[in-house]
């Protein structure tokens, strides 16, 4: 028989060093093992990427190290934006292409992408073993010779981490030991590169270089090291650590202010993967201080956080609304720490925290109806558009007044295009996680799809329908393998389905044919026992509502501005300017809106109605679904707030963003 409970996952963190089992709560499942359904929209901008991912020549993407190791281009010609020869950060997208290929290919088992991609690996290997260093990068050497000499250059070891981690990627998805030589020949280079700096500048030349940003290269070395059990490996890695930035996180002050975000948000992700590799507390009261601070702090309606690519004063995010807010690669990296923290701990929490950002701040920032176009910042102020020409290179463009510019196919490439097609690569990778010790499968988003779970001969149906009314989803079993009689897939395990935060009354649980069971927000519905997967399956029934999510801002002028939501949707009030005033106290908006009988919207599931004050009304629609109309978020009962001025530590007139505060 079956045993049904809805329980709240607590977990007790062990002080002190823990043993390896004790880091690892949950697992994820393998990658290759989820299938997302190709008629959601997840599943449809999985397609819109891959179609992206096959458009892009290999040989294109290798042109900068082949002409860096001096090896004949073959007639290619260099792609632009931030991968043209001139450009200081190329070659960060050929390890972006690495990674997002080998999540691609494990989902759908495309050949020609597992064709290019494995062209792009010999490429470099090639260009690796021409220079004869271990040396391997887009750009030459002497990058790094201005850097330690202290000159002007841009981020290198960012770009070494991208190259680094895809090729990781490269290993542990598809198995490419090629890839794997390849990384663990860059990590000696460097080593020895870095034991060098230590001997002729001290540690204090070293941590001169770590304020230059260098992406997550602590994590894709104790990823390595977890691989090859190199040593070497595990001591460059703990050498990538800023103490200016980590040594008051130990202490548990939480003040990011003045940080540029995407700098810092790859260094937690490298303190997360230390302690899980080494298990040292410390590096876990660090990720832990970070993330309590932009909870707190410096977070947006979206999950999301930052403004013009930093952290400002905390509790101040009203004045940072501008057409710059919540960079693209700082949702991916959010995205991360939320979901090593699950795996730590266990808690639910965290994937109430993930499924928010991954829908209001993600899944609408590649176009939905062309293949190629991204956007660099997700503006949440007043009167805002992301629609663009498809002709702006710069991310950065204020060229139109609150308009945001998707980019181009060839021409852009900015650090965001590699983050965003990483993150459309992979959705499938955060639904499904195992407790390997109780046999328990973890269902933490409602994304349909299916999960080939191979221990228990299980192939598991995840079907979610689009959220209106209610959000439905249905689990049912099969066995994998057709020839077999289904009756025989009757293996006990557990299933803990998660029940989001965002619920409200009226929602339950449906075993078989039994009774609703009530359900409470973020919780665990657990099922334990033996299955027959000719008649098994579990209904969800999810009821969502209207509500208010005010700014993080505690000045007293900002306590009635706030964004409007729809369970974990963002909602998107459809403007025809830049007005942000609301005359609707944030506690009673529900009752002025509604759902429209049918959308009114060609792209949304679902719109709806917001009746002001004075009778007229608005339309209301889910942000993540917004691509050409103008909108604004965040909304004020009172005055329309003006826009500030661009945030810069200093303004020509010499005042600077805290004074105007």
């Amino acid at each position: 028989e079956m045993k049904c409970s809805c329980t709240l996952v607590l977990v007790a963190l062990v002080v002190g060093i823990a043993c390896a089992e004790d880091r690892i709560k949950i697992s994820p499942v393998f990658l290759g093992d989820v299938r997302l359904d190709p008629n959601t929209w997840q599943g449809k901008q999985q397609q819109t990427t891959k179609e992206f991912m096959l458009a892009l020549d290999p040989e294109r993407l290798l042109y900068n190290s082949h002409v860096t190791a001096d090896l004949p281009t073959n007639g290619a010609k260099p792609y632009g934006g931030w991968e043209a020869p001139d450009c200081e950060l190329r070659g960060h997208f050929v390890g972006h292409f690495m990674s997002a290929s080998a999540f691609m290919w494990a989902q759908t088992g495309d050949e020609k992408v597992k064709e290019n991609m494995e062209a792009v690996v010999a490429g470099l290997a090639r260009c690796q073993e021409k220079m004869g260093t271990g040396y391997l990068s887009a750009f030459p050497v002497s990058y790094f010779d201005m850097l330690e000499a202290g000159k002007p250059v841009w981020a290198p070891y960012y770009t070494i981490h991208k190259l680094m981690a895809g090729l990781y990627d490269q290993y542990r998805i598809a198995g490419s030991e090629t890839a794997l030589n390849v990384a663990s020949w860059m990590a000696r280079y460097f080593y020895g590169r870095v034991q060098n700096v230590l001997k002729t500048q001290g540690m204090a030349g070293w941590q001169k270089i770590l304020g230059v940003e260098w992406g997550g290269m602590n994590e894709v070395l104790y990823n390595l090291y977890a691989v090859t059990g190199n040593p070497e490996q595990l001591a460059l890695g703990k050498l990538f650590d800023h103490y200016v930035w980590t040594r008051p996180l130990a202490a548990g002050i939480q003040d990011l202010n003045d940080n540029h975000a995407n700098t810092h948000i790859p260094e937690i992700i490298g303190s997360q993967r230390g302690y899980e590799v080494t298990g040292n507390r410390t590096q876990f009261r660090i990720a832990s201080t970070f993330l309590a601070s932009i909870e707190t702090n410096h977070s947006w309606a979206t999950g999301g956080s930052n403004s013009h690519e930093w952290w400002w004063p905390p509790a101040m995010m009203g004045t940072q609304l501008t057409l710059w807010t919540e960079e693209s690669c700082t949702q991916y990296n959010i995205l991360k720490v939320l979901r090593h923290f699950f795996i730590q701990t266990g808690d639910i929490k965290y994937f109430d925290w993930y499924e928010h950002a991954i829908t209001n701040g993600i899944i609408g920032n590649q176009k939905w109806d062309s293949w190629g176009h991204y956007i660099y910042m997700l503006p949440q102020g007043g009167g805002a558009i992301h629609k663009g020409k498809n002709k702006v290179t710069d991310p950065h463009d204020q060229s139109v007044k609150f308009k945001v510019n998707w980019g181009t196919r060839y021409d852009s490439f900015w650090c965001c295009y590699g983050t965003l097609f990483e993150s459309f690569g992979k959705l499938g990778d955060s639904i499904y996680f195992i407790d390997e010790e109780s046999n328990t499968l973890y269902i933490n988003q409602y994304m349909g799809s299916t999960y080939n779970w191979k221990k228990n001969d299980a192939l598991v149906h995840w079907h979610v329908s689009n959220m209106t009314t209610t959000l439905t989803a249905t689990l049912t079993f099969r066995t994998p393998h057709a020839s077999m009689n289904v009756s025989r897939g009757s293996n006990r395990f557990g299933v803990k389905i998660r029940i989001p935060k965002w619920i409200g009354g009226g929602s339950y649980v449906q075993v078989n044919d039994g009774p609703h069971q009530v359900v409470q927000p973020s919780t665990y519905f657990h099922v334990d026992g033996a299955w027959n997967f000719a008649k098994d399956s579990i209904k969800v029934n999810l009821v969502p509502y209207v509500w208010a999510k005010p700014i993080t801002d505690t000045r007293e002028r900002f306590a009635n501005t706030y964004a409007i939501l729809y369970g974990h949707m963002v909602l998107a009030g459809l403007t025809s300017d830049n007005s942000t005033k609301l005359d609707i106290n944030w506690h009673d908006i529900g009752n002025h809106v509604k759902i429209d009988p049918k959308p009114t919207r060609p792209l949304a599931d679902i719109t709806f109605t917001l009746t002001k004050p004075d009778k007229t009304t608005m339309t209301l629609m889910p942000f993540y679904q917004v691509m050409s109309e103008q909108y604004t978020i965040y909304w004020n009962q009172g005055p329309t707030m003006p826009l500030p001025k661009a945030l810069t530590h200093a303004y020509p007139d010499g005042t600077t963003f805290d004074d105007e505060m």
